[in-house]
């Protein structure tokens, strides 16, 4: 039996991103140790600054809680 490609093509856009040398070397490390090239590392980064937006404009907050001391620090988005 053959198997039918049902999957829907979706066109894809290019971007044009100019970045300091700081940056790009930080890209380059973070591509490296998640294991990601580094457009799928900055579209992850995409979608988790979207989701955080979303949520913030429903009123909610974004904190880190150090694991030992149980400090909290907000992360606020501008």
């Amino acid at each position: 039996m053959k198997r039918v490609n049902t999957q829907v093509k979706v066109p894809k856009k290019g971007l044009m991103l100019n970045l300091s040398e700081e940056e790009m070397t930080s890209l380059n490390h973070l591509a490296i140790k998640k294991g990601l090239s580094k457009s799928s590392l900055l579209r992850q980064a995409f979608r988790l600054y979207e989701s955080i937006e979303i949520r913030a404009e429903k009123g909610e907050k974004f904190y880190f809680e150090n694991v030992k001391n149980k400090e909290k620090s907000e992360l606020v988005f501008l």
